[in-house]
């Protein structure tokens, strides 16, 4: 969502690391449920990861959080 980058941030220790968050909450799911990596999840920094659940009855689509971060960046 921000583009942020581990790696160019923290060097070799950053290399690889990202959180992955589910599109669809895992606590909606019913019973066992298929998920598409491709559409269903998205790489996302742990702090946009927190913002997109700031309010958990509510999460942000990355696509509403891209908005919220381009309002706040200059």
């Amino acid at each position: 969502a921000c583009s942020f980058s581990f790696v160019e941030t923290y060097g070799a220790i950053g290399k690889d690391f990202i959180e992955i968050h589910h599109r669809n909450p895992v606590s909606k799911y019913v019973g066992e449920t298929k998920v598409d990596p491709s559409t269903d999840m998205a790489a996302v920094c742990a702090n946009c990861h927190r913002m997109i659940h700031r309010d958990p009855e509510n999460p942000l689509s990355i696509e509403e959080l891209r908005q919220i971060i381009a309002q706040h960046t200059k």
